[in-house]
């Protein structure tokens, strides 16, 4: 069975509580293109308790700065600077696993999913089509959800894979 999504509502509400301000994103009808992402786009693949991969949470270079540097209290203006360098520092990146991590709780909640964990968050890549990944180009299901920050707009998308 595909991995159940939580909804966007539950979503805003961890990030929320992790950088503490008021909501940031909100869902979209239009997609993340993840096909073609922009530079500084990071994944953090979700799996479960045999290894597989069973969803996927992808944030470009503006919400992974924006969130990670809020939850460690990062001031705007070195998040713009990292934005404009094309990429977020390592203190950043890892401070958006965290909240990856506090996410996990809302899939693990859900009755009819399996236990997942995220792994530490990387760049993205495309997948070719017949990739490993290629299924986040089809997924099962997702919650795409975008924000703008002081330094431009970002997004954060949620997948689960198709079984």
């Amino acid at each position: 069975m595909s991995l159940k999504l939580p909804t966007a509502v539950d979503v805003t509400r961890i990030l929320e509580m992790c950088i503490g301000t008021s909501p940031v994103l909100k869902q979209v009808e239009e997609p993340f293109d993840l096909a073609s992402p922009p530079p500084g786009t990071y994944v953090s693949w979700l799996k479960d308790d045999t290894d597989e991969v069973r969803g996927a949470i992808l944030a470009d270079l503006p919400a992974v700065t924006f969130l990670g540097g809020t939850m460690i209290m990062v001031p705007v203006g070195g998040q713009e600077d990292q934005v404009k360098a094309g990429a977020a520092s390592e203190a950043i990146v890892d401070s958006m696993a965290e909240i990856n991590n506090m996410l996990r709780g809302l899939f693990n909640r859900l009755q009819e999913n399996d236990h997942v964990s995220p792994e530490p968050m990387v760049l993205y890549e495309a997948p070719g089509a017949d990739g490993p990944n290629a299924w986040v180009l089809c997924p099962g299901e997702r919650v795409d959800m975008a924000g703008t920050f002081a330094f431009g707009d970002g997004r954060l998308t949620i997948l689960s894979r198709a079984e």
